[in-house]
Parts: structure tokens; C-alpha cells; sequence
């Protein structure tokens, strides 16, 4: 009993000797903690965002060419999934660090994640197939930008225009006349097509959409074969 009783004096000396911890430091830690869970979440659904319209995309260029398996597999940056996943899952593990509510509630947290993120995902994507404004083209330009920054997918890249070179494209029209249509493709850079004499008038893609076009070479010069606004 003396034993145990000197060790809780000793304890309660130790604690007494202890200077607290300021509230300015808690509320910093804390903001800190909100700041990156919010900024990893958020990225973690535009990196999902990202992957699910380049899934989409991929179904509607390979409606103008026969896409084997190797296309779905090596087409869409999947390194945005992957990225996604580990950003959630950062997430999940600062909340778990927490005493915040429900923070012992593994599933609830992870559902709670999963059913915000896709609803989050599925809106966003959405409204990225229907928007053709600034910022709209801007999230576009990012998403490819990084893409062609890794090594892996700018060889990837490569070697694909070298093997289809009259691959269909993906863009924005930004002028479409009688005879000629213009599109700008992913890092501001534009192409010009022109339209046969009796192509339809009705097929043609209305100025501002994105697009996807199926092209021929004919003398020299690339022709719209079909085209589909996305």
C-alpha cells in the first residue's frame, strides 16, 4: 500500500509540475488539422472527378474506333484513382486522431466519406459535361497537364499518335462555319478541319461544346469524318 501510494503522489506531483498547454497552440493544431483534412478531401474528389470524365470520355471516343481492352486499361489516368484513395484515406486516419464525434465509429466514417464524396463526384462531373466556361476548360487544362507530366504517360502518349495517327479528337469547338471547324484541344493548343461539301449540317457540333471528332486525311488535309458533342 505505501508503494502504491507513493507512486500516485509521485503521479500527481509529475502532473502538478506540468504547465499547460496554451489555448492559441490547440487552436492553431486544430485549424491545421481542419485546413488539410478539407484541402485532402477536396482534392481527393476532383482527382475522382478527373478519373470518372476520362472513363466517360473514353466510352464516347471509342464509339468512332474499335477500342480493345488495352485502351480502357491504359487510356484513363487511373494514377488519379490511386491518388484519390490514399487522399481519403489520410483523411480518414487525421479524423480517427481526433476526439471528435463518432470518432470511434470506423464504418460510419468511412461511409460517411465514401456516400459525400460520390455525391460530390457525381454532381461535379456532371456539371463538368455540361459547362463550357473559363473555369470550366481551366479544371480540363489542369487535369491533362498533370497527366503529361508523368513520364510513364507522355511516352504512353507518344507511342499512341505514332500507332493512330487519325485517332479521334477530344475538344471544345470554338468555331464551326460552312466549310472549316476549329477546335481547341486540351493545353490551349488548336487544330483546324474542314468539312466535306455534303457533310450535314445538322451533325456539325455547335460552337462552345466539347466534342469528340472522328477525322480522314484526304489530299493532304484532315476532314471531319463524324463528330459528337460530349
Amino acid at each position: 500500500m505505501i508503494a502504491e501510494k507513493q507512486i500516485y503522489d509521485d503521479i500527481i506531483l509529475e502532473i502538478k509540475n506540468q504547465n499547460p498547454i496554451p489555448v492559441l497552440y490547440t487552436n492553431m493544431y486544430t485549424s491545421c488539422i481542419v485546413a488539410i483534412m478539407i484541402l485532402s478531401y477536396f482534392s481527393s474528389v476532383l482527382f475522382t472527378v478527373w478519373l470518372a470524365y476520362e472513363v466517360f470520355e473514353k466510352t464516347r471516343v471509342c464509339k468512332f474506333e474499335s477500342c480493345s481492352i488495352d485502351s480502357y486499361i491504359f487510356g484513363p489516368t487511373y494514377e488519379y484513382g490511386a491518388l484519390a484513395i490514399m487522399l481519403g484515406t489520410l483523411v480518414y486516419f487525421l479524423y480517427r486522431s481526433t476526439d471528435w464525434p463518432y470518432v470511434k465509429d470506423r464504418v460510419f466514417i468511412v461511409l460517411t466519406l465514401i456516400l459525400v464524396g460520390t455525391a460530390l463526384s457525381g454532381s461535379t462531373v456532371n456539371w463538368l459535361k455540361s459547362a463550357h466556361d473559363p473555369l470550366a476548360e481551366t479544371i480540363y487544362d489542369i487535369k491533362d497537364s498533370i497527366k503529361l507530366a508523368l513520364p510513364w504517360r507522355n511516352n504512353l502518349a507518344n507511342v499512341s499518335a505514332y500507332n493512330h495517327k487519325l485517332k479521334p479528337l477530344v475538344g471544345v469547338v470554338e468555331n464551326s462555319t460552312v466549310n472549316n471547324l476549329i477546335l481547341d484541344m486540351p493545353l490551349k493548343q488548336k487544330i483546324n478541319l474542314f468539312y466535306e461539301d455534303n457533310y450535314p449540317e445538322n451533325q456539325k457540333p455547335r460552337v462552345g461544346t466539347r466534342a469528340v471528332v472522328q477525322i480522314k486525311l484526304i489530299n493532304n488535309a484532315l476532314y471531319v469524318e463524324s463528330a459528337e458533342e460530349l
